[in-house]
């Protein structure tokens, strides 16, 4: 079978959406208490999973979503954590 051939499966609009606001409380979830500069530095196991798993789920929304809106706006939401991530942790050093 020709790998050419052969489609991604793509996300419905809904899910795309809904797997954004997940990524977005998980990283609001950190915030309350393993990410906060009152906690000490955030190890990695912290970043790992309240910064790392909403970033992989907003770029698995990217790479999935069928509508270049939501594709492009999966990108900018990854850009805008990642910068709020690394402001936290540069708040802790």
């Amino acid at each position: 079978m020709n790998p050419d051939h052969i489609a991604r499966p793509k996300l419905p609009v809904l899910l795309a959406i809904g797997l954004c606001v997940l990524s977005w409380c998980i990283f609001a979830f950190g915030l309350i208490s393993p990410l906060t500069p009152s906690e000490g530095h955030p190890g990695t196991l912290e970043l790992a999973v309240f910064a790392g798993i909403p970033l992989a789920l907003l770029g698995a929304t990217a790479g999935y979503s069928r509508e270049r809106w939501l594709k492009i706006s999966a990108v900018v939401q990854m850009v805008l954590l990642a910068i709020a991530a690394s402001y936290v942790v540069r708040l802790t050093w």
